[in-house]
């Protein structure tokens, strides 16, 4: 079977707006933020995707907030470790 190439796939921006769902336990959900949030730290995540994985980060932490999983606090806290790790790698 072939797989698909860039050109196969739909061009219609609209497509790729359409809502997936999925269903994740929290720790599932927990994990993949964890693992986006690493990768957004790559210095090659730049345009779109990284907007878009933003986006995804956002939601993972509201979905974690109001559910308990973590409190706005440590959501808080997390955001000013990444600040500063970021900061650390542009004075590199």
């Amino acid at each position: 079977m072939k797989g698909r190439t860039p050109d196969d796939l739909p061009s219609d921006p609209e497509f790729w707006r359409q809502t997936a769902m999925m269903n994740f336990d929290l720790i599932t959900v927990l994990a993949l933020h964890g693992a986006v949030v690493l990768a957004l730290r790559h210095p090659g995540m730049k345009g779109s995707t990284r907007d878009v994985l933003g986006r995804a980060v956002a939601q993972m932490e509201q979905l974690l907030v109001a559910r308990g999983a973590l409190t706005p606090e440590q959501v808080a806290e997390a955001h000013r470790v990444e600040e500063e790790a970021r900061d650390r790698r542009q004075k590199l």
